[in-house]
């Protein structure tokens, strides 16, 4: 009589709470999937990585992947940028403030710029969607883009 192989099984702990696998995972994970959306080779921020890093993954593995996928499928070539995040996973480092602090100031003008950016590739540097999408009047978001220094103050559309 010959015995039924059993299934290996065992269990690994929630993403969430190994934080310092996600940057090794990120990078399987996108060269795979850009691979698989035909995007050829990908660079990812720092700050990506970061945000990836500081999200707490309620839905593990299968939600680090969408995230990314999604990402991958919008991005330009070969950059994916942090302002390709949800908000949720853009944002969760905001639960805590470092030991050394931060200036609210400046922390509140990179969110307001990461903002900005995310709608302006969103509607394709369309000016009008764009301060549509944020609900700012057009001279409130070309003024907010002109204290910037950004390249598309000048190119309105």
């Amino acid at each position: 009589m010959t015995e039924t192989p059993r299934p290996c099984s065992f269990r690994l702990k929630p993403l969430r709470e190994r934080s310092e696998d996600i940057p090794d995972l990120v990078n399987l994970c996108a060269g795979r999937l850009a691979r698989r959306l035909g995007r050829g080779e990908i660079v990812i921020q720092r700050e990506m990585l970061e945000s990836l890093v500081a999200y707490d993954w309620l839905e593990n593995f299968d939600e680090l992947e969408g995230v990314l996928e999604s990402a991958i499928r919008h991005a330009p070539p070969l950059e994916i940028t942090e302002a390709m995040l949800p908000p949720r996973v853009r944002f969760a480092g905001f639960h805590r403030i470092p030991e050394e602090g931060i200036s609210l100031r400046e922390a509140v003008e990179q969110f307001e710029k990461s903002l900005i950016t995310a709608a302006l590739q969103q509607t394709g540097g369309v000016q009008t969607r764009a301060a549509q999408l944020l609900g700012l009047r057009l001279q409130t978001l070309s003024m907010k883009l002109k204290r910037s220094g950004s390249r598309r103050a000048n190119g309105a559309r």
